[in-house]
């Protein structure tokens, strides 16, 4: 919906970043969490944000996007939207420092109509209050957003287990992207059954082509990290952003594979597929063929 408010505050939150003419992998990495969760973003949009994202926005422009959102806002639920989008975005780091609240209130005077940009204000704080690391750092902080977007990717070198894969880095990453999300899906019941885990493992196996030793790998990971907790917005993203639209509609059949492999697939299992759908932003036609695909007597 690339008329909708919330596309044009997206557009207006990547002119911001782009304030002061440089953006770090760190701030872009904090707009796509915040963007991506935007009701109603759909892949479309999230195409063309890119192209915001690729390249540096122009004092000019970025008036324009400002503009578009200041004439976009049409209810005072519009201008909560856009201010609790925007204090969000400042937030991250935790309390709001003093700074911060000056910029809501900069914020509260341009919805209020009076002249201030919030553009230029808000790249400032972004710059100045995000942490930045070196190169020259342990290895533990190097995969820090690892840790954060593909947690189970982390698990693997955490456990020095990166080395036994033969496939390139860049295919593992996604495979561990998929093994957290499969994991998710059959952790639903309880804990997984060795059917459950042996079909997980196939899965990972088929789509991968990889060797049982290196599926099994990802298995072990994959549980070790669902266990503890996983950050399910953060993967679905992760997965979103490095794969197709056909590839995200396919890896639908395989985490109903992987929940029809249970003695009795649960309604929290069926549940957790479709809110990964939702976050991969796959129609609702399509989660509804692969679930007759596996299983054509379902509702």
């Amino acid at each position: 919906m690339q008329n909708s408010l919330e596309f044009k505050l997206a557009k207006l939150l990547v002119a911001a970043a782009w304030a002061d003419g440089d953006v770090k992998v760190d701030e872009i990495n904090i707009l796509k969490d915040l963007i991506f969760n935007l009701p109603g973003i759909s892949g479309e949009d999230w195409q063309l944000l890119e192209l915001y994202m690729d390249s540096p926005i122009t004092e000019v422009e970025a008036n324009q996007l400002l503009a578009e959102v200041m004439t976009a806002i049409k209810s005072a639920s519009d201008k909560l939207l856009v201010h609790n989008t925007l204090i969000a975005l400042i937030e991250v780091d935790g309390c709001p420092t003093p700074e911060e609240e000056e910029f809501i209130a900069k914020v509260e005077q341009a919805l209020a109509g009076k002249r201030t940009n919030p553009v230029s204000m808000l790249g400032s704080f972004l710059k100045r209050n995000i942490p930045f690391k070196s190169q020259d750092v342990p290895k533990r902080e190097q995969l820090f957003h690892d840790w954060v977007r593909n947690t189970v990717y982390y698990q693997v070198h955490h456990d020095e287990k990166h080395d036994h894969f033969t496939v390139d880095d860049f295919t593992l990453r996604k495979l561990c992207l998929k093994a957290g999300l499969l994991a998710k899906v059959i952790h639903q019941d309880g804990k997984p059954t060795l059917k459950e885990i042996t079909e997980m493992a196939s899965c990972l196996q088929e789509i991968g082509k990889l060797s049982e030793e290196e599926a099994l790998i990802l298995v072990e990971a994959a549980l070790n990290r669902t266990a503890r907790g996983l950050d399910f917005a953060h993967i679905c993203r992760s997965y979103f952003e490095v794969t197709e639209y056909e590839e995200r509609c396919d890896f639908l059949l395989l985490l109903f594979r992987a929940a029809a492999s249970s003695d009795g697939t649960c309604h929290d299992e069926i549940e957790t597929i479709r809110g990964i759908s939702i976050h991969l932003k796959v129609p609702k036609s399509k989660f509804v063929e692969a679930k007759l695909t596996v299983f054509p007597d379902a509702d």
